[in-house]
């Protein structure tokens, strides 16, 4: 059973609009460097790497790694396995300070391992780069988040927490913008 709290952890803001609400989270972003660049660097990050490795892995694996659905779905494995051994590391870390440096790694990890994927042509060599990819994307969610939670009062929480959740929708939209630049300079271009 789940214990909700018995009152808003913002009570003046029950009676905002939806829009006011966005106001306040957005305020956040002007008035605190590390909110701001958290929230740019995941946006960023996310429309850049997931856009592909989200929605056009699809094509990517059947038109130049020549898999089947049943090889997609090993590949996937990699993918949520790198995930779960990234959200292993920093479990058993516990808290520890300085994640920013950490949370650029992952950022430049993410990113190279995209790449790398991109010029695999082999299905070995796609398995490691997704499983990596899998791992830092995991590493940049979970950073991101602890970094809000720590930087952010929680009457204000949810109203910024919100805005790193756009990353995805922002990925899945952009994602028309990349599948029509993949449709017409090639896959094989596009990747890298």
């Amino acid at each position: 059973r789940m214990h909700a709290g018995e009152s808003a952890a913002d009570p003046d803001a029950a009676g905002e609009s939806v829009l006011a609400n966005i106001r306040t989270g957005l305020s956040r972003l002007r008035t605190d460097p590390v909110v701001r660049w958290v929230v740019i660097a995941s946006w960023v990050s996310f429309t850049l790497g997931m856009s592909v490795m989200g929605l056009l892995i699809a094509a990517w694996t059947r038109d130049i790694l020549g898999l089947d659905a049943a090889g997609w779905g090993v590949l996937m494995v990699a993918w949520g396995g790198g995930g779960v051994l990234a959200s292993g590391a920093l479990a058993s870390r516990g808290e520890f300070g300085r994640k920013g440096p950490l949370y650029l790694a992952a950022i430049l990890i993410f990113g190279l391992s995209v790449t790398a994927f991109g010029f695999s042509r082999g299905f070995v060599l796609a398995f490691i780069f997704n499983g990596i990819a899998g791992g830092m994307q995991q590493w940049i969610r979970i950073l991101s988040t602890a970094s809000l939670q720590h930087a952010v009062p929680n009457h204000v929480l949810g109203r910024v927490m919100s805005l790193l959740m756009l990353s995805q929708g922002i990925a899945q939209t952009f994602g028309l913008l990349i599948g029509a630049i993949g449709q017409w300079i090639g896959l094989e271009v596009l990747y890298p």
